[in-house]
């Protein structure tokens, strides 16, 4: 991966409260192995079928990603893949401004793109975990039943 640091710590034992308002995308057992959290909130897990899934804040979708660990460890060292699924230039340049994350932190987009906003370095904010993880889950949630 590139220099900028684009995964971020995270409480794999409360993945399942951290995603509770995402119950209604996600089987919340399907949470209890996660593997990754992106800086934007965005988790990788495995299921029982030994597949790693991607569940996307941004877009508010969950996707079968890669076959096993091995193969998400390869795709991500792909630089268009950190590109699409990490905001790699995005997070490099928040990083450069000295938006770093403190512990528990992720960034969020000051209006999501998903009501209009750009994803764009000055739309992006550093807040509480807890905070961006259910702020997205119950705004995809509200757009999903429209």
């Amino acid at each position: 991966m590139n220099d900028a640091k684009l995964l971020v710590n995270f409480p794999a034992a409360n993945v399942r409260l951290l995603y509770e308002d995402w119950s209604w995308l996600v089987n919340q057992a399907d949470l209890d192995r996660p593997i990754a959290m992106t800086t934007f909130g965005d988790l990788f897990f495995k299921k029982q079928d030994g597949h790693v899934y991607l569940l996307d804040t941004l877009e508010g979708t969950v996707i079968d990603f890669a076959n096993d660990e091995n193969e998400l460890q390869n795709k991500l060292n792909h630089m268009e893949n950190q590109e699409q699924y990490l905001f790699s230039s995005l997070v490099k340049t928040l990083q450069e401004k000295g938006l770093a994350l403190k512990e528990n932190e992720l960034y969020i987009f000051k209006v999501h793109p998903i009501v209009g906003g750009e994803a764009i370095s000055d739309n992006v904010e550093a807040m509480s975990m807890r905070v961006v993880i259910s702020l997205l889950g119950q705004l995809h949630r509200h757009a999903a039943q429209r």
